[in-house]
């Protein structure tokens, strides 16, 4: 990666005269040449890892792809992989009855039900939650190991709390050991510390070949109460109606 695409083009520039432009300039460029999407999101990923070394290190102030945005393929995926609702029951009851278990069957609950983002349910704290409204105020995601503010007005929003999402976040709040207000609701119950990303995906998927469901990404289950607006429903009843008003 250093040898074929990062060298060429920052020609042993010094990290310290490297800009955000330049990394933005850079992604540009490695669109031009045809390379896909993952492949220059791997490269990005890869500058990121190398300036918060050099960041940690004193080398320099600040990390210069913190405000980069990752790049997006063209269009839309045609084949979103939802769950039905029978699917999701059993995705539920297949999670581990481990330390991780509790956390992450509300999570992916939440998910189901609010159409949060992952990133977006890892950052929720217990503030977010507003019982007396019914809702969920989105604020914050967590992404690159970093907090971040939304960055459009649309993507700051609430989300209304279907009364089985409220009824198993009440039943997680009783049961955490981080109930401040600046609390993660879906924090690591050892360490109060965001769950890792990665392995979350990789349990998410155990959670589904136990409970025999076709795989889909972590990120389609959102899609079900759409991720792109507010949720469609405040229960299974109004699911199935709306599903079948699809169909």
């Amino acid at each position: 990666m250093v040898r074929k695409h990062v060298g060429p083009f920052f020609d042993r520039q010094s990290l310290v005269r490297v800009s955000s432009e330049q990394i933005s300039a850079f992604l540009m460029v490695k669109k031009r040449e045809g390379l896909a999407t993952k492949t220059i999101t791997n490269q990005l990923a890869f500058l990121h890892g190398l300036f918060a070394y050099a960041t940690k290190r004193g080398w320099i102030d600040s990390n210069p792809v913190s405000s980069v945005d990752r790049p997006r393929p063209q269009g839309v995926d045609p084949d979103i992989r939802y769950l039905d609702l029978p699917q999701l029951d059993a995705l539920l009851r297949a999670v581990p009855d481990d330390a991780l278990g509790p956390t992450e069957r509300a999570l992916y609950l939440a998910a189901a039900m609010t159409g949060l983002r992952q990133g977006e349910l890892i950052a929720l704290r217990w503030l977010d939650v507003d019982w007396p409204s019914e809702r969920l105020r989105v604020r914050r995601n967590y992404t690159r190991q970093e907090f971040g503010t939304p960055k459009s007005r649309r993507a700051s929003r609430s989300v209304p709390l279907a009364s089985r999402v409220s009824d198993e976040l009440k039943h997680h709040f009783e049961g955490s050991s981080y109930r401040a207000d600046q609390d993660l609701v879906f924090a690591h119950p050892h360490t109060g510390h965001p769950l890792d990303a990665s392995k979350l995906r990789k349990r998410f998927k155990q959670a589904l070949q136990r409970a025999r469901v076709r795989l889909v990404r972590f990120h389609d289950v959102a899609h079900a109460s759409g991720v792109d607006g507010p949720p469609r429903f405040q229960n299974y009843a109004d699911l199935r109606r709306l599903r079948a008003e699809s169909s």
